[in-house]
């Protein structure tokens, strides 16, 4: 694990994710008890773990 930075609490890394049979390389925002994983479809994409961050916020 790799960390990038922090965005809105959130620490951002590089890390493999395992889905079902697959592995890949994704980004992952973790804060204490939340784990919020890249898309699998675009895994690299920060703008839309970003964008998961801000619903998830937005929710609460």
């Amino acid at each position: 694990m790799k960390k990038l930075g922090s965005y809105k609490g959130f620490e951002i890394s590089v890390v493999v994710i395992s889905d079902n049979n697959q592995k890949y390389t994704g980004y992952v925002a973790t804060r204490t008890g939340i784990r919020i994983e890249s898309p699998s479809n675009n895994p690299l994409n920060r703008r839309a773990l970003k964008q998961s961050i801000n619903e998830l916020i937005s929710k609460r």
